[in-house]
């Protein structure tokens, strides 16, 4: 209840007591009660969007999502409030120009008015509030898909890039190995080379040896010879 309200109220309870059936008064309270009770159903705009910042922070709704959730409601508000005016209205101005007045059921009509606003915000509130938490709901179920697929996919291209770097290890190890094998093979001919060359050696140094012994033979044997020779010059 606000500040027009008790106004409203003043004005009524006097054009009851004194039974008055000015109908200009009484139009003239109509549409007070009336601007009255649409100002009221707008606020539950505020009340809404209380409710809809509290679920976007808690549940870290991207903005862009939450905002196109806010404008479907905000939409819902205006459409309802702006079909509502004329509805009662039309009802209003059947009743206002075609009976007499009467204050009694004039009260009855400004009480319904009042409920028919209320009941008009409740129920547009739990429609509002419901469409929110439906595409939250949404949004979160599609994250958490998108997100195990994600996951999925990144646990794939793990086991993946192990089986890669497994491939790799073995594919070092074998060509280590080869390597290895490689230098030992090289170290081998080496070595037999090696042999090779010293037996050659060897075998030249045997030989110049052998050489030397044979010329010192030829020359000893050459100075018998000689001494022999003598000799024999001597004894003849």
């Amino acid at each position: 209840m606000n500040q027009e309200d008790g106004e409203i109220r003043k004005e009524l309870d006097a054009l009851i007591k004194y039974g008055c059936s000015d109908k200009m008064l009484m139009y003239t309270i109509w549409c007070r009660v009336m601007k009255n009770e649409e100002d009221k159903y707008y606020l539950l705009k505020e009340e809404l969007h209380n409710f809809y910042e509290n679920l976007r922070q808690s549940k870290f709704v991207p903005l862009d999502i939450s905002n196109r959730l806010w404008c479907s409601c905000n939409d819902i508000i205006f459409i309802n409030g702006i079909n509502n005016v004329p509805y009662i209205d039309g009802i209003f101005e059947i009743w206002f120009n075609n009976t007499e007045t009467n204050i009694r059921e004039y009260k009855i009509f400004l009480d319904a008015t009042k409920l028919s606003w209320r009941k008009l915000k409740e129920d547009v509130l739990n429609s509002c509030k419901e469409i929110m938490m439906d595409g939250v709901d949404k949004y979160m179920n599609t994250y958490v898909k998108l997100n195990g697929t994600l996951k999925s996919e990144e646990y794939i291209d793990d086991e993946n890039n192990d089986i890669k770097v497994e491939n790799i290890e073995e594919e070092e190890d074998k060509e280590k190995k080869e390597d290895e094998k490689g230098v030992k093979i090289k170290n081998e001919m080496k070595s037999d080379y090696e042999k090779e060359v010293q037996e050659d050696t060897n075998k030249i140094k045997y030989k110049g040896k052998v050489k030397n012994v044979d010329k010192d033979d030829q020359k000893l044997l050459s100075q018998k010879k000689k001494d022999g020779s003598t000799i024999n010059e001597r004894t003849k």
